[in-house]
């Protein structure tokens, strides 16, 4: 299968706290081949600050992997921010994966528009 049409986890789409499209099965040199199936969950908490302004708390979980027995899911937490600006919602997070700190530490994300 080409990579284009395999599985890649972690960033604002998929697991806050890991690399954009830095989880996945590697081949034998350290690189990421991609994956056969992808699995995630988010869980999100928003609550309104004051006006068009709101926190969020969010917890993110899942892997993308080529053997469902041998996976090992990836969870990452965080906090942001979300704002009602007159051109559409705007939104600033940062995370950190629960386990694997010192190798992905803090990651910033921003965000235009809804999300789909």
């Amino acid at each position: 299968m080409p990579p284009s049409l395999r599985f890649f986890a972690g960033g604002d789409r998929s697991i806050r706290g890991y690399k954009y499209k830095s989880l996945s099965p590697r081949d034998s040199d350290g690189k990421l081949t991609g994956a056969s199936k992808l699995a995630t969950g988010s869980l999100e908490y928003q609550y309104n600050v004051t006006g068009k302004w709101w926190g969020a708390v969010f917890v993110d979980s899942g892997e993308a992997v080529n053997d469902i027995a041998k996976s090992n899911v990836k969870t990452g937490a965080g906090v942001g921010v979300r704002w009602a600006s007159p051109i559409g919602p705007v939104k600033f997070d940062i995370a950190a994966p629960v386990a694997d700190k010192d190798e992905h530490g803090l990651q910033f994300y921003i965000g235009l528009g809804p999300e789909l």
